[in-house]
């Protein structure tokens, strides 16, 4: 891989984050890839352009600093330049410092972003600088988390938090050289009880060294001996050393400036516990507590942030409570005053360290994640989705969902309808809702051409053919991308409203040259596939893929022969191909007592609902609209599912009853026998035909015994596995040619 790495600051820089992306790039160099860092030069003595270290360092000069952030209102066109220089098949960036990430993310173009979060919420409690910090944090940054490629953080709580959750965020926390940071044992004497390893600057009071000042402070009441020896540098330096001589501590306090290499390994093995007194979630890790432990001292942290996905509490060191100096102290003197348990939590330190903190892991973790990154990555486009119900909504999120879950990169691209713009999205994948407007039932998506040139060059395009104009589009930007493309059609749809007249001549010279210049079109059944070879010359390029059944419709219900009253079911939209009507003129017709519970809306409802004869209403029902759950609860107390449509692509709702093991009628759509076969009765769109079959099964229920027998038998080959597998290598075949 071809990697540009962005970071804030980077070695010889001293700390967690400059530490954490040295480890990254030099262990990355080191697996064969090539690798490039921009980063700021934070001293006028470093190159602009480095290799001396054996990665390419590429540093930009700040004309300001903001507090800890570095500015430069001219790098977002310099990072372009590198980055379109150096043309890398992905963009790490880390953050939380506010500036070069952001600006990375903005001229990654068409690469593969992914984005590393090392902190918390980095509010400071200040007014006047938390009302930005806020605004960044809710609005800029959370949208980088969600329109990334991927997200890695050392602290995924905040993340997901922020995100509510709407994707995944791969843990990949820092690591430590073990080889390096380790027990020196023919130091048998600790010389100094206490270590603070950290940043001293006045950006970062968060990480607690007034606590544990007055934490020493309080020791030194019953403890005059008491030594604590902070290890760091910055602008607050003189600020603590003052604050030392107003306690009256100065003699238990040593600053040592900071440390690196053998010195600090000298400094972690030369002390009886390192403290980390963080006081705010903006400690996203704490690397200082994996070098303390890989040097078998023991740790004490502040219950906050990520530090608990370090120490596990009485076990490889202590948690206080965050901001209590009285919880702290009582943590310390655990240690001070029992040398067995601080070389116990010592030992066991190390060795959590060893099986789950090196840097090999690190780079192990990160790697694999980015290769998961350069796999083919999916884009279903749909001119709606959920939660607006219907056919294609539903097949594409079990379609995303399932190949997300098997580890796929999967976007979905949508419209903002009404019904979708109102919705907060809570799927693990992503989901980009365009700006959009509604003209003859058809969602005009603005945007949906530049979208499909800014995909990654991995990008595989999963167009669901449903509604006139998104194949024309996405098939022009996919041939200038230069990247593949399947057309999922999902039912050859016929012509209805003032405009449908123009349906057939679109289909024609549209619809047709779509289809033929696509890398592969999707049908649902063999016969749809007959009738897309026949009817629009496709070649050998048409593959069957049907739809699939949610594992949750996989019921057993028991069949009753006694019934008093036929219970009959109709799922799905209520138009003017479903024929909804005729069913309900049989019913009406019947002399037999029949329930017939309709679920579903759409434009013919209320004329629907208005023509029932006054005297069926109570055995026809109209329900609206239901969700998957209240669905399944019809289908368990149906007899019969019923679909009497003019066409059909492989309607879901019948799927779903067949996986309930309920036997089905439908009319004699095409493709409808090889769907039910021996599972159902085909009868031709006849209400009189209808009617008759309605009361012969009311007088003799036993007849469909077979069928239920022959639906439980075959019910599993109805799930989405077979599909999601099917795609899979569809699309391995595509993007390898």
């Amino acid at each position: 891989m071809k990697i540009v790495i962005v970071t804030p600051y980077f070695y010889p820089k001293i700390g967690g984050l400059e530490m954490h992306t040295y480890h990254i790039a030099k262990g990355l160099k080191k697996r064969g890839h090539a690798v490039t860092v921009v980063t700021t030069q934070h001293e006028k003595k470093l190159k602009s352009v480095d290799s001396s270290s054996g990665i390419k360092v590429i540093r930009l000069k700040p004309m300001f600093k903001i507090s800890n952030t570095p500015v430069n209102i001219l790098w977002f066109f310099k990072v372009r330049r590198i980055i379109k220089k150096e043309d890398p098949d992905i963009i790490e960036a880390h953050s939380p410092v506010v500036g070069l990430a952001d600006l990375a993310y903005l001229s990654r173009g068409n690469r593969i972003f992914v984005i590393k979060y090392h902190a918390g919420s980095q509010k400071k409690g200040k007014i006047h600088t938390d009302i930005f910090i806020g605004f960044y944090e809710r609005y800029l940054l959370k949208r980088i988390f969600l329109k990334s490629d991927g997200v890695m953080a050392v602290y995924p709580q905040f993340v997901t938090v922020l995100i509510k959750d709407r994707r995944e965020v791969a843990f990949i926390p820092p690591g430590v050289d073990a080889s390096k940071f380790k027990h020196i044992k023919k130091e048998e004497v600790r010389q100094t009880d206490i270590l603070f390893v950290g940043r001293v600057e006045k950006s970062s009071e968060w990480k607690g060294i007034d606590l544990l000042l007055e934490a020493v402070k309080e020791i030194s009441q019953t403890n005059r001996e008491i030594k604590l020896n902070i290890v760091g540098e910055g602008d607050a330096l003189n600020f603590y050393k003052n604050k030392t001589r107003e306690m009256n501590i100065q003699k238990n306090v040593i600053f040592s400036g900071a440390l690196k290499g053998q010195d600090l390994v000298k400094a972690y093995n030369n002390t009886k516990v390192l403290v980390l007194p963080s006081k705010t979630s903006a400690e996203s890790f704490g690397g200082v507590l994996i070098e303390a432990m890989a040097c078998e001292t023991p740790v004490v942290g502040s219950n906050i942030g990520g530090i608990p996905n370090v120490i596990i509490d009485d076990v490889n060191g202590y948690l206080f409570k965050a901001n209590d100096v009285i919880d702290l102290v009582k943590s310390i003197n655990l240690l001070l005053n029992n040398p067995g348990k601080s070389l116990e939590l010592g030992k066991y330190g190390r060795a959590y360290v060893k099986k789950n903190f090196t840097i090999e892991h690190l780079v192990e973790r990160t790697e694999a994640y980015l290769y998961t990154l350069m796999n083919p990555r999916i884009k279903h486009i749909t001119p709606t989705y959920l939660p607006s119900i219907g056919g294609v909504q539903t097949v594409v999120y079990q379609l995303a969902k399932r190949q997300h879950e098997k580890g796929l990169g999967v976007e979905v691209v949508t419209s903002n309808n009404k019904a979708s713009h109102k919705r907060q999205d809570d799927e693990k994948f992503k989901v980009t809702r365009l700006t959009s407007i509604k003209f003859a039932h058809t969602n005009i998506m603005f945007g949906l051409f530049r979208n499909i040139l800014n995909s990654p060059k991995n990008t595989i395009l999963h167009i669901h053919v449903a509604q006139a104009g998104i194949p024309e589009v996405s098939l022009l930007a996919a041939k200038i991308k230069k990247i593949p493309i399947i057309m999922h059609v999902h039912t050859d749809v016929e012509r209805s409203g003032t405009l449908g007249y123009f349906l057939p001549l679109y289909k024609a010279i549209f619809l047709r040259n779509a289809l033929k210049y696509s890398d592969c079109v999707i049908a649902l059944s063999s016969s749809q596939q007959e009738l897309l070879l026949r009817k629009y010359k496709l070649g050998n390029k048409v593959a069957v893929v049907p739809n699939g059944v949610d594992e949750a419709f996989f019921i057993n219900k028991k069949f009753n022969k006694n019934v008093s009253t036929l219970n009959l079911l109709y799922v799905g939209r209520l138009s003017t191909e479903k024929n909804v009507d005729k069913v309900i003129e049989a019913v009406s017709a019947t002399k037999v007592p029949i329930q017939f519970d309709i679920v579903g809306d759409g434009p013919l409802r209320d004329k629907l609902s208005a023509n029932v004869p006054q005297e069926h209403r109570k055995m026809i029902k109209f329900h609206g609209a239901k969700m998957q759950d209240e669905i399944i609860d019809f289908l368990k107390s149906t007899d019969i599912f019923i679909l009497f449509s003019d066409y059909e692509g492989q309607s879901l709702a019948l799927l779903e009853a067949m996986a309930t093991c309920t036997p089905v009628i439908t009319s004699n759509f095409y493709g409808a026998k090889e769907i039910v076969s021996s599972r159902g009765f085909v009868v031709e769109s006849s209400v009189s035909e209808l009617t008759g079959l309605l009361e012969k099964l009311y007088a003799k229920p036993e007849i469909i015994i077979p069928m239920i027998n022959n639906l439980k038998s075959t019910r599993e080959t109805l799930g989405w596995d077979r599909s999601v597998n099917k795609l899979t290598q569809i699309y391995d075949e595509i993007y390898r040619r």
